[in-house]
C-alpha cells in the first residue's frame, strides 16, 4: 500500500510542505544545533498533529513513513538521536 493509492483521501500537498518545510528551515539556520533542531523537529511534529486531526488520514503506514522522513532529515542534519522525540509530540 501507499499514499499514491488514496490520494483523493490524503493531504498529500500538506505532508510534503511540512516535511520540505522542515528542510528549509534546518537549512536556513545560521548554525544547526541541537537545540535548533530539536525545535525545528518539534514544531514539524505538530504540524502533523494539527494536519491529521483535520483530515484523519494518518495510520501505520503514514506514520512509518512520516517518521522515517524525519529519521533522515535528522540524520542529515547530523543529530539522529532527536528522532526519538517524536514518540513523545505525536498524536498519531
Amino acid at each position: 500500500m501507499s499514499w499514491e493509492a488514496e490520494v483523493a483521501t490524503l493531504p498529500l500537498e500538506g505532508s510534503r510542505v511540512l516535511i520540505s518545510g522542515l528542510v528549509d528551515d534546518l537549512r536556513a539556520a545560521p548554525k544547526i544545533t541541537k537545540g535548533v533542531a530539536k525545535r525545528l523537529l518539534k514544531r514539524s511534529v505538530e504540524s502533523f498533529n494539527r494536519l491529521d486531526a483535520a483530515h484523519r488520514f494518518i495510520t501505520t503506514v503514514e506514520r512509518e513513513d512520516i517518521c522515517d522522513a524525519f529519521d533522515q532529515i535528522m540524520r542529515a542534519a547530523k543529530f539522529p538521536e532527536l528522532s526519538d522525540s517524536v514518540e513523545e509530540w505525536r498524536d498519531w
